[in-house]
């Protein structure tokens, strides 16, 4: 399978995450806008399907607040079980940089999508930093920067029923 086949795989099955946690905000009572997927074609341009968000939270006074939401492959419930130590990776780097529209929160969903780990932006920004790591799900050398953030900042959630 090509790397463009995993991709598309990948984002396909992302929806599920977005949909869990678009149902948990909706459950206590935000009112939530879930945005188009937008998949590019073999050989176009990347940067012409940035998205501009996977959904949004509306704020009582008319506000749209830009969320991004990930379905990990992993398991956890609490800081204490989380997987990967004291690393919690926020995101690509160029996602980031080159957002029209910056995220202000993002949301990580566990493999069993019964619990959350949630971090702010504006409260943990200036203390990200970038490390270039490999992605083990797509063949061949590729490697990416990524920002991560301080996981004493991360809140932790179970999700509503």
């Amino acid at each position: 399978m090509s790397n463009y086949d995993k991709f598309i795989k990948h984002l396909d099955a992302s929806t599920s995450a977005t949909f869990v946690i678009a149902m948990h905000l909706h459950k206590k009572g935000y009112e939530v806008i879930i945005k188009p997927m937008q998949k590019m074609g073999r050989g176009d341009n990347p940067r012409d399907f940035a998205d501009d968000g996977d959904l949004y939270i509306v704020t009582k006074d008319g506000r749209q607040i830009r969320v991004e939401t990930k379905g990990l492959s992993a398991e956890f419930t609490k800081k204490e079980d989380w997987p990967f130590g004291k690393n919690f990776m926020v995101c690509a780097k160029h996602s980031y940089d080159n957002a029209k529209i910056k995220p202000e929160v993002y949301y990580y969903l566990n493999k069993a999508m019964t619990h959350m780990a949630v971090l702010g932006v504006s409260k943990t920004k200036d203390q990200w930093v970038t490390k270039t790591s490999g992605d083990k799900r797509y063949s061949g050398n590729y490697s990416q920067s990524f920002y991560y953030g301080p996981i004493d900042k991360v809140e932790w959630v179970e999700l509503l029923k």
